[in-house]
């Protein structure tokens, strides 16, 4: 619902609240649905929903990629739903569900890579941020020195970019405004050709790792992300937000392996690789079952080591591109937020004192899901999604990457959260597919279920 409402409400923003309310549904829900045990009619709903989601997010992909007849992406939708129901049903044979979530891979490659090389539309300035900064990290230059062009009309900067952004050479004053480590993991794609590659190959791999290393009811949440609604434009405007939901199935993957270390690397990374993650900062308090010395150390160090040589080659440009940058940003009138619509209808003026309100929602939010809520990763990944949401919610710029986050992380929580019981279930009473057997639990228990035990 989060998805679907923020790829409509895109192309109808001024009706905002109608998208904003339906997806603050489909989060209650999610909150709702993590206190109720999982029957089997849900479980077969699940397909259903999988299959018309995945008809409809090839349609809109191979749509922008094939053109032509609608008989030729139709096709392709009808073959992708086909192969959806083969590779989401439980009782399918091995061979057959594998080859087809194998045949979906393959079709949403296709689309997504046809779409980043071949697709119009996407006059953006994130590419030119994602191209220039790897360029000139490539070639041995700060990316975070100012200097960026500016691609947009003089008479549209001033709605896109805040005061003293863009100078007087029509080049902008800040550098990129990224993290360092969505720099990172666009590098190698723009050796390749494209930096939106990058997002396709990080998601489709995530996608794939989850179907394989979880039991079969976990198997719908790994398929629909591949298939999300909205991900052909992600990949098209070269939204970062790919990446990073990618990087959060990699950390969550590797804890359902119990690669403890590994997994708490790749989440440092990924909470180090947006500056609003700042809100979800008291979401980790839920992973505490999980943490050690080690652990907590491999959560800070790896993203310190990416982000320090970044920091200390020019401080002041890393500074004003990753920070100042944000606050000088202008409300955007065609965002999906309360805030936005709240001005636009009623003319307030007063926003730039109520847009740090936002944040502090986001934190109230995370604070109390953090504390009223039982630990786990699923709790965490769930916790995060809806913090993030408030704070998108009431922002001054909110679009379908920001929405695509939350829909990323409340998926992956349902995949979490299926994973735990598919191991519950496979009559592993010691496990709840991430907490280590000798791991104590909230009530000091040992070899317990942490994460199903609220729900006995």
């Amino acid at each position: 619902m989060v998805l679907v409402a923020a790829v409509i409400g895109t192309r109808m923003p001024h009706l905002a609240p109608l998208w904003v309310c339906t997806m603050a549904l489909g989060v209650l829900l999610g909150l709702r649905g993590a206190k109720v045990p999982v029957t089997t009619a849900e479980y077969r709903g699940w397909r259903y929903f999988l299959t018309a989601t995945v008809a409809l997010s090839s349609v809109l992909t191979l749509r922008e990629t094939l053109g032509g007849h609608p008989a030729v992406f139709v096709g392709g939708a009808i073959a992708a739903t086909a192969l959806a129901l083969a590779a989401g049903e439980p009782r399918s044979p091995s061979r057959l569900s594998t080859a087809g979530f194998v045949g979906l891979l393959a079709i949403e490659a296709f689309g997504l890579i046809r779409l980043a090389s071949f697709g119009d539309g996407a006059h953006i300035d994130v590419l030119v941020f994602l191209n220039e900064g790897s360029h000139r990290m490539v070639s041995g230059i700060d990316p975070y020195l100012p200097g960026y062009p500016n691609i947009y009309d003089p008479r549209v900067s001033p709605q896109l970019y805040g005061p003293g952004i863009v100078g007087p050479d029509n080049r902008l004053t800040v550098g990129l405004p990224y993290m360092p480590v969505t720099l990172v993991a666009t590098v190698p794609a723009y050796l390749l050709g494209d930096a939106r590659f990058a997002a396709v190959a990080l998601i489709l791999a995530a996608s794939a790792l989850m179907f394989w290393s979880g039991p079969v009811n976990a198997r719908p949440a790994a398929i629909l992300l591949a298939y999300a609604p909205g991900l052909g434009q992600m990949v098209l405007n070269g939204w970062t937000e790919t990446m990073i939901v990618a990087g959060f199935a990699f950390a969550v993957v590797a804890a359902r392996c119990r690669r403890w270390l590994l997994a708490a690397a790749l989440l440092g990374v990924a909470f180090a690789s947006k500056q609003y993650f700042v809100v979800a900062v008291p979401c980790l308090w839920l992973l505490r079952p999980y943490a050690t010395r080690q652990r907590i150390a491999a959560f800070v160090t790896v993203p310190l080591v990416v982000t320090l040589p970044f920091l200390l080659w020019h401080p002041r440009a890393f500074w004003r591109s990753i920070v100042e940058f944000q606050l000088l940003q202008p409300l955007r009138e065609d965002s999906l937020s309360f805030l936005t619509w709240s001005v636009s209808e009623f003319g307030w003026s007063g926003f730039t004192a109520a847009a740090p309100l936002s944040l502090g929602a986001g934190v109230a939010c995370a604070a109390v899901l953090a504390w009223r809520s039982r630990p786990g990763a699923d709790t965490f990944l769930l916790a995060t999604g809806v913090s993030l949401f408030v704070t998108t919610a009431l922002s001054k710029q909110a679009f379908l990457n920001y929405y695509f986050l939350v829909g990323g992380l409340l998926l992956l929580s349902g995949w979490a959260r299926a994973a735990a019981r598919g191991s519950e279930e496979a009559s592993l009473p010691h496990h709840d597919g991430f907490t280590e057997p000798s791991a104590p639990t909230i009530d000091g228990r040992s070899g317990t279920s942490l994460t199903f035990a609220a729900n006995r």
